[in-house]
């Protein structure tokens, strides 16, 4: 991950090296006007989704903060099964106040590996446009903090954490009980903080997993805040069990922090 981080920065110009690609996807990119769709692959960032043709020069590059919409699209020639559009508002009259003149550009991929790959594309590119995790402050410590539920068939669902003092709890995110989640049924989405076995910060950018100590099915999930998740976490959990203290691992190539250290040490990322 950490070397196709530094291809993707390089090729694209991403500026920061604190980007990161967060997941890659073969699919092809189509403009309109186009006869047919030229294939390449698309990398997710923290900030950006690109992608580049494999047999084409052609790149794109899209800001995620300047994104004004994610949709799954429907059939087009029989391919958009797996296919998503991205809505940008482009700069211009827009950004001297003239909200009546901003143009928004359409980008359409298709034919991903799958409707399965196209949804997780679509889950992390919806989620990372509403919430930048090298730019935006996590929510206020008490509200609940958005994230991506990962189901047992690695399907990504939206849903937020609660931390409450005595137990943490995932909800749909409308807030409602998250019963059922892309075809699989949840009986229990709250536990207790004793129960935490382990939190492991997963080679792959922004997910996380929760073991737990009676050996249950772990939480698993990805969050533009993994890093205050985490810090909070571990805050509430050894605030009612200072011992034995909660193990944080860090899988190979994940940038270490103090997961015991000031919140304000979880924005800084």
């Amino acid at each position: 991950v950490s070397t196709q981080s530094t291809g993707v920065r390089d090729m694209f110009e991403l500026k920061s090296d604190k980007e990161h690609v967060v997941q890659n996807y073969r699919c092809a990119y189509w403009r309109e006007g186009d006869r047919l769709p030229s294939q390449g692959r698309m990398w997710i960032t923290e900030s950006y989704c690109c992608w580049a043709g494999s047999l084409t020069p052609l790149q794109v590059r899209i800001a995620l903060n300047e994104v004004s919409s994610v949709e799954k699209e429907r059939a087009l020639l029989g391919l958009a099964a797996t296919a998503l559009q991205v809505k940008v508002h482009n700069r211009g009259g827009a950004a001297h106040g003239d909200s009546d003149n901003a143009k928004t550009t359409t980008y359409h991929f298709r034919t991903f590996a799958g409707s399965a790959k196209r949804d997780e594309a679509f889950a992390l590119l919806h989620h990372l446009s509403l919430h930048q995790p090298l730019w935006q402050a996590p929510p206020d410590d008490g509200d609940p903090l958005p994230m991506l539920l990962k189901t047992p068939n690695g399907a990504l669902f939206e849903s937020l954490l609660l931390l409450r003092d005595d137990s943490f709890a995932v909800y749909a995110a409308d807030g409602s009980a998250l019963l059922n989640a892309n075809g699989y049924n949840y009986r229990h989405l709250e536990w207790s903080y004793a129960d935490i076995d382990e939190i492991i910060l997963r080679a792959r950018p922004l997910h996380v997993d929760v073991r737990f100590n009676d050996g249950s099915q772990r939480l698993r999930l990805a969050s533009a805040f993994a890093r205050a998740l985490v810090v909070r976490l571990v805050a509430y959990a050894e605030a009612l069990r200072p011992h034995p203290p909660v193990d944080v691992t860090f899988e190979p190539g994940i940038e270490q922090f103090g997961a015991r250290g000031l919140e304000e040490d979880a924005a800084d990322v």
